[in-house]
């Protein structure tokens, strides 16, 4: 697996760690369905809607907006990999309540397990 790959797997691992300190509980992970694919889908309990969360690895301190790290088309991506998700794999009658947040990681040292972690909420 190549370092690239390897550092975006480390990233995703942190950024389902970080998810669940902050209380959310992990629905699933990397979910590859019709149109796109999304990241992690978790569940927030006390807001009582779903988060389909981008997690984007950085090797270098780059600045990134939320927006930028999650564009409009891949919005349009996860919603639809959403739709697939919940209504064809998980065979619900409705699409639930969510919303699109995105994660942008850097590691604290080259080779670390630890990430500085930049939280983007509610880009839909």
């Amino acid at each position: 697996m190549s370092e690239s790959k390897l550092l975006g797997a480390a990233g995703e691992d942190y950024a389902a760690y970080w998810l669940k300190l902050q209380g959310k509980e992990i629905v699933a992970r990397n979910v590859h369905a019709s149109g796109g694919e999304l990241d992690i889908v978790a569940y927030d309990k006390a807001l009582k809607i779903f988060l389909l969360v981008e997690v984007k690895t950085r090797t270098s301190q780059v600045f990134v907006q939320g927006i930028e790290a999650v564009g409009k088309s891949k919005q349009a991506k996860m919603e639809k990999a959403a739709a697939h998700f919940f209504l064809n794999i998980l065979r619900w009658p409705q699409m639930p309540v969510y919303e699109i947040h995105a994660m942008v990681l850097t590691p604290d040292e080259v080779y670390s397990s630890r990430f500085s972690v930049e939280y983007y909420d509610d880009l839909s």
